[in-house]
């Protein structure tokens, strides 16, 4: 049993020699260190700015390439390669070689789509690095024409040593695994472990299938496959099927030969619900309707933030293709705010303006403003909005919404289809309308009323959620993003006139943010409802539009009447008779009434 076991090992050992010199064959690309010119090729970040950095240095060795420490300050220092490009579809090994010091280094490996931090996927972590050359490689995924760079992070601790990296290879070892599957996680080890769902209902019949990869075979039927449940319980599977029974997260790996997939497991989320979206009614266009999202900074303890609210009304009630903005209110002025919460406090963070009222369009921090009058944020509005809706969305968004009262959950699914490759980030946001509590500086009790108030994120942090898992988005494809708030996170409002409804007074915007942080395209839906992906192509020319302020009524001549949302959702449709009874939140709504054979649209603003 030993001879064999060591001819076994042989044999396995002479098979690796045979690969590596295979894989040699297939280098794509190599770091150059011979010589200053070509390092300086590289992007070197001092993302701490204090002075020390990655250099090169002729003559050390054993490399030019290195990182010296901070005597005070910890290593937060970027090495990124120029663009590598695959001419072909391929699964890839990234060998490199590094160093460290006799005091203990530590670095960390990125893939991004663009020389910029931000951009960045990591993908293996390295710690404890003595005074001895280390051999490491990671595998990735990429497809024809795919632009990538590597980043090497040095990270030590502040009195340390020295970091050195001393090659760089890039090799293709065959074409993409698991094309079959749009979910899947390429580890250090070389496995690739693949499923079909990222989301699903629990305890619904419905199945993930599993496949496992070593390198470009696949060895579903060779390897184990592992799965812990939300509970922390870790159990083998029998057959690479699953279904999730309970509410939570799902992580699994595999273990084949020696390998593991543990250090980036497979994760896929079970929620209450993952409502249906509507199907693509031209899935080959790419003329994608573009939406702009309007950010309002503000609070019932500030006094100033009624020139803003008063804009709005005007705004949205004389503006034309105001159909075309979502708006999203932060509450972030003043912590005793029944509205403020921790997700306004985060889009607060992330304008960078901390004087009230302010306003700004899509993340643009060169648009945003504060202080105005009622008649300087008007004229702003229409200035800045029409900028913001020159061009096109490289992103088209789908949204749908199931509300449950008996778990009190509201599930959201999202699908994002991308017309240009990129590296895209998707956010949604749980809005509440209608609530109703006293403002400063109010003139009326008109102002009394707060719409579109932000009450939760997700994910959480608001960053948003790499639709592609951090690898950049392919032209063509539709990513899912699904999640779920607890209704807990409302409001109760108790006043008469407003009384609180989840149905009525929530609704949810999905917004899509672009690599340079900005916002590409976003989309609002209410409860129970869905929106699908919107195309100019499909718009019908507008009829002349007559505002007719605070009222619904529809004349006699009307037989029919359909009243839209500005995200184009219908909200009500019945025969044309008074509508004053109509229960709609404060907003501007579209009123599609037909007569005899002929339709007409005119817009109106329900206070």
């Amino acid at each position: 049993m030993k001879k064999l076991y060591k001819l076994r090992k042989i044999f396995l050992l002479a098979a690796a020699c045979l690969s590596l010199s295979l894989y040699s064959q297939n280098i794509i690309w190599q770091a150059d260190f011979g010589s200053e010119d070509a390092f300086r090729q590289w992007t070197v970040l001092d993302a701490n700015n204090d002075g020390v950095t990655w250099g090169y240095e002729p003559g050390v060795t054993p490399s030019p390439v290195v990182y010296r420490y901070h005597y005070a300050n910890s290593g937060d220092d970027w090495l990124i390669s120029p663009a590598i490009t695959a001419a072909e579809a391929a699964q890839l090994m990234v060998k490199y070689g590094y160093m460290g010091s006799f005091y203990s280094e530590e670095m960390e490996v990125y893939r991004g789509s663009e020389p910029t931090p931000e951009t960045m996927q990591r993908v293996a972590v390295h710690t404890n690095l003595k005074d001895k050359e280390y051999a490491s490689y990671v595998f990735l995924e990429v497809e024809a024409g795919e632009t990538f760079h590597l980043a090497f992070r040095a990270t030590s601790p502040a009195y340390k040593l020295q970091l050195f990296l001393t090659s760089v290879q890039v090799l293709s070892v065959g074409n993409n695994v698991a094309n079959a599957y749009p979910h899947r996680v390429a580890s250090v080890s070389g496995l690739t472990l693949a499923c079909s769902e990222k989301y699903v209902e629990a305890g619904k019949t419905q199945e993930v299938s599993l496949a496992v990869f070593d390198g470009t075979e696949e060895v579903t039927t060779e390897a184990e496959i592992y799965v812990c449940a939300p509970d922390g319980k870790e159990v083998p599977l029998t057959e690479p099927h699953y279904i999730c029974m309970e509410v939570g997260e799902y992580r699994f790996y595999a273990h084949h030969e020696g390998k593991s997939s543990a250090d980036a497991p497979l994760c896929v989320q079970a929620f209450h619900c993952v409502p249906a979206l509507p199907a693509d009614e031209q899935p080959a266009s790419e003329d994608f309707f573009r939406r702009v999202l309007l950010l309002q900074g503000t609070g019932v303890h500030c006094g100033y933030c009624p020139n803003a609210v008063g804009a709005l009304w005007r705004f949205f009630a004389d503006k034309e293709n105001t159909d075309r903005v979502c708006l999203i209110a932060h509450h972030s002025y003043y912590y005793t705010d029944p509205l403020y919460c921790e997700a306004a406090e985060i889009i607060s963070s992330q304008t960078d303006l901390n004087a009230y009222p302010n306003m700004m369009v899509n993340f643009n921090k060169e648009w945003g403003t504060t202080g105005l009058s009622e008649d300087g944020f008007v004229y702003w509005l229409n200035e800045v909005v029409d900028e913001a809706l020159e061009g096109k969305s490289s992103t088209n968004i789908a949204l749908s919404t199931t509300y449950d009262a008996e778990t009190d959950i509201i599930s959201v699914n999202v699908g994002v289809k991308v017309a240009e490759p990129g590296l895209y980030r998707v956010t949604v946001a749980l809005l509440q309308d209608s609530v109703y509590n006293w403002q400063s500086g109010a003139p009326s009790e008109d102002y009394y009323i707060h719409n579109g108030s932000v009450r939760a994120l997700a994910p959480r942090d608001g960053v948003g959620a790499y639709l592609n898992g951090g690898s950049g988005e392919k032209q063509g494809y539709v990513y899912q993003y699904a999640c779920e708030f607890d209704a807990e996170a409302l409001v109760q409002n108790k006043h008469a006139d407003n009384a609180f409804s989840v149905e009525r007074q929530a609704r949810v915007v999905a917004y899509v943010k672009r690599m340079d942080g900005l916002v590409d395209n976003v989309v609002a839906c209410g409860m129970n409802d869905a929106v699908g992906f919107a195309y100019t192509s499909e718009l019908p020319q507008e009829p002349p539009v007559g505002i007719r302020e605070n009222n619904l009524d529809a004349s006699a001549e009307v037989s029919e009447v359909e009243i839209y949302d500005l995200a184009g959702s219908l909200r009500i449709a019945k025969p044309g008779t008074d509508l004053r009874t109509v229960k709609l939140p404060q907003g501007v709504y579209l009123v599609r009434e037909k007569r005899g054979n002929t339709f007409s649209v005119r817009k109106v603003f329900i206070p």
